[in-house]
């Protein structure tokens, strides 16, 4: 059985963007190749950070190292405050302009957590490593102080994002909101006024420079500290073990660490879906040998618990014995017994005569999860398929269809670009119906058939927010339209160089030819 992140694609971008050499790779790094917002992390605050480690381990090499080993935890806690604000649900979707229930209940919570819990420390360690060299006190390292030093020197954004009356108003002040705005005053009547797609632009940024730092930490420590004897941070090594032991029908939901009498133990829970018992061995042993071999020197005891149709058991493992055992000339469960410690249900052994109903493989139940998600990873040429939209006619008699996609190669020229996508029309048409069909039969919807298809090209990969809001921004480079309803108008693009072509009506966005042309007319 393949692990599921175990594929070359990610690999390959990670490789080529970052210089890290396939072998050194974390698994939590194809989150940075292709997940939302992951992927769209900050470049600028990257590679400034990064640089900014690099030297510093070099010239204050002592001050680095003492400051990172002394505050372990807040760069566990940082990544976990990260990453769950990462895997929440608002990162792509549309907000209107009006919609203050998305402010209060998603944007403002998540604001305060990224700055306060995983903002923070790394700009604490800039704040830090700058003062020593300066000869100053370093006893000062509030969120406030940091910024306004660091703002003014190596990562001057962090302005764009944080804004002082915003924090306090959300934090220990006040919120007002008024129909497209809201004003955030803090204990001293201090204000400031944003537009909630301001702030929402604002929240992203953030998101996205966190990002940006994080993962230069993340190369930071896989190309030097790691042969320094740094740990990697808690939350990150976590992580490792549930991706690399995350299978089909098999997920790792939580892994934490207890201290149970003089023994470190790793406890990893499993929500198990297997269809037979084979498979449920075989999992337990992949999943044994993998985390005992990450676990290795740093825990004593391997705590795998499984739940199954709603039937616990345990097995632990002595993870010393488990990585003794000799995997060249391995036999599956009998020779990985020999690591077991303690069981509640011998799941490799007591089940071969006698199952209980919760294991017997004829009653097991299949996953009965109603929707999937469309695979957004296909291709047609050098155009990356990104999200789909469906919509009915007023009389329910069609399908009004919305697909988008971006040019993947950013390297080719205008011309290129155009030559390509207008020799790809017919393959576009095909796949976006194709993917329409797709999401009609996964949501059991009736069957309709498609006569009003516009296909969105665009230069850049962004949000889907973003994308939806660009209007006729450069990222933009065509609209493409199929209308055979007899019923709908087409709306051109505003300046935009209609071309007929074959049964495609093409609107050629000006603005992404003269970027400069839209700077004139829409300043910031």
């Amino acid at each position: 059985m393949k692990y599921k992140y175990n594929n070359h694609s990610w690999r390959n971008t990670i490789s080529q963007s970052l210089g890290i050499q396939e072998g050194n790779m974390l698994l939590v790094l194809h989150r940075y190749a292709q997940s939302s917002p992951e992927k769209y992390y900050n470049t600028e605050a990257f590679n400034d950070y990064y640089v900014f480690l690099k030297e510093n381990l070099h010239t204050q090499r002592n001050n680095l190292l003492h400051f990172i080993k002394d505050r372990a935890e807040g760069f566990n806690i940082s990544y976990k405050t990260l990453e769950a604000i990462n895997r929440k649900n608002i990162h792509e979707c549309i907000v209107k302009d009006k919609d203050a229930v998305f402010i209060d209940e998603h944007i403002n919570y998540n604001y305060l957590q990224l700055l306060e819990g995983s903002l923070l420390i790394h700009i604490q360690l800039a704040t830090y490593i700058m003062l020593n060299i300066q000869g100053k006190k370093t006893d000062n390292l509030d969120l406030f102080t940091c910024i306004e030093k660091l703002s003014k020197t190596v990562f001057p954004y962090l302005n764009k994002v944080y804004d002082n009356n915003i924090r306090n108003g959300i934090g220990h002040g006040k919120i007002i909101y008024k129909e497209t705005k809201a004003h955030y005053i803090d204990k001293k009547e201090n204000q400031t006024s944003i537009y909630y797609y301001q702030f929402i632009r604002k929240f992203d940024l953030l998101v996205d420079i966190i990002n940006g730092f994080s993962l230069a930490y993340i190369k930071f420590y896989i190309i030097d500290l790691k042969s320094l004897g740094v740990e990697l941070p808690r939350h990150l090594f976590f992580e490792e073990i549930r991706l690399s032991s995350t299978f089909d029908n098999w997920n790792i939901s939580t892994v934490i660490h207890q201290q149970i009498l003089n023994k470190k133990q790793l406890v990893v829970n499993i929500e198990s879906k297997c269809k037979t018992q084979k498979e449920l061995e075989n999992n337990i042993v992949k999943t044994a040998i993998q985390a005992g071999k990450l676990a290795s020197k740093k825990f004593d005891i391997l705590h795998i618990h499984i739940t199954h149709n709603k039937f616990p058991g345990f097995i632990n493992f002595d993870i010393d014995i488990l990585n003794d055992i000799n995997q060249e000339k391995f036999d599956s469960h009998k020779d990985i017994s020999k690591a077991i410690t303690n069981s509640l249900e011998m799941y490799l052994a007591g089940f071969n005569q006698i199952m209980p109903p919760s294991m017997n493989p004829n009653i097991f139940i299949s996953d009965t999860t109603k929707y999937k998600i469309i695979d957004n990873s296909e291709f047609v040429n050098k155009l990356k398929f990104k999200d789909i939209n469906q919509h009915v006619n007023a009389t329910n008699k069609y399908m009004i269809v919305e697909t988008k996609y971006v040019y993947d190669e950013q390297n080719d020229s205008k011309d290129i670009m155009e030559s390509l996508i207008k020799s790809s029309l017919e393959n576009l048409r095909n796949h976006s119906i194709k993917k329409s069909n797709e999401l009609t039969k996964q949501h059991n919807y009736k069957y309709l058939n498609v006569k009003y298809l516009n296909i969105w090209v665009y230069k850049h990969d962004k949000r889907g927010r973003n994308l939806n809001s660009n209007g006729i921004k450069p990222n933009l480079i065509c609209k493409i339209s199929y209308n055979s309803s007899n019923e709908i108008r087409n709306i051109n693009l505003l300046d935009s160089k209609v071309e007929y072509f074959n049964e495609a009506i093409i609107n050629w966005n000006y603005y992404w030819r003269n970027p400069e042309a839209y700077d004139i007319m829409f300043p910031e």
